[in-house]
């Protein structure tokens, strides 16, 4: 069974999703040409976090390394 849920960001503000451990979570930019930002948190550990910010300032990159 495939569950769909569909949450619409207006400009300049945030939502808090919650997605369950294994499903997929898709940002599509509705007007295009628009910046996204995204903080992940672990429900179980606000310690454990991906920022797309943070993590490029640490790993000179945006896509973090495997296990790292």
């Amino acid at each position: 069974m495939t569950t769909s849920q569909t949450h619409t960001v207006p400009p300049r503000s945030g939502v808090v999703v919650r997605v369950p451990e294994g499903a997929a979570l898709r940002i599509v930019d509705l007007e295009g040409q628009q910046i996204a930002d995204m903080f992940a948190v672990c429900a179980d550990d606000f310690s454990d976090h991906l920022s797309a910010r943070n993590s490029r300032a640490a790993q000179w990159s945006l896509f973090p390394p495997v296990g790292g």
